[in-house]
């Protein structure tokens, strides 16, 4: 455990009454590959009510840690963490959590009634979808630095998207990318799992071929 994130836990339970939980989200809570500087310790700190001088006061206590770029502090009240929100953060807090401090409320976490979460998982793998297709239409005279910005992105929707699918048509959510390529055992998934995982070190050419593919798939699915 981060030593810093200990001293940062440590100070909030003393300022803030109200203070109940350190909780990571994301890739670092469930145990997805690590992509350097990409990826990002998000970390939630959640209140029972917001305190009014949270943000003010955290920006100046933040200083006083050699935190880097890759983290990411985000402080919400408990009834935002529960939800339902009716968005994609339900599905992050209730499967891709991880509470590093204080009070276990990811058991907590309501999920969307299920013609919302089919909602959900359409338009976002359509909005996906759409995206690629139009940011491959520029990807020919982009740099390699630029495509990989842009596509490391897509990539990551579109596997949150299809992990929301997979739990409304199973009642199970894979956590981690790698699960979702099991789940759905597709050649074109695996190919865009091992594209976001290398895209660091991969030339356009490759990246744009496991999109290609990643689009195909999407669209016959």
């Amino acid at each position: 455990m981060n030593e810093n994130l200990e001293q940062l836990n440590q100070w909030i339970s003393f300022k803030y009454s109200d203070y109940l939980s350190m909780i990571a989200v994301g890739s670092i809570a469930v145990g997805d590959t690590w992509i350097e500087r990409r990826s990002d310790h998000d970390i939630l700190l959640v209140f029972e009510s917001y305190p009014e001088r949270l943000a003010s006061e955290l920006r100046e206590h933040l200083q006083n840690y050699d935190f880097d770029d890759s983290y990411l502090f985000t402080p919400l009240p408990k009834e935002e963490f529960i939800g339902p929100l009716n968005h994609s953060y339900d599905f992050s807090h209730k499967f891709r959590s991880k509470t590093l401090y204080g009070v276990d409320l990811i058991s907590e976490v309501k999920l969307p009634l299920k013609e919302v979460t089919r909602a959900l998982y359409e338009n976002g793998l359509e909005r996906v979808t759409r995206r690629m297709e139009h940011r491959l239409a520029n990807a020919s005279f982009w740099s390699d630095a630029k495509v990989r910005d842009v596509f490391w992105r897509l990539f990551k929707h579109s596997f949150m998207n299809l992990a929301i699918k997979a739990y409304a048509n199973s009642g199970s959510y894979p956590q981690r990318r790698k699960d979702v390529v099991e789940y759905y055992a597709a050649a074109e998934l695996h190919g865009a799992l091992e594209t976001l995982n290398t895209i660091n070190n991969l030339p356009k050419e490759a990246i744009i071929s496991a999109a290609d593919k990643l689009i195909g798939y999407l669209r016959k699915h």
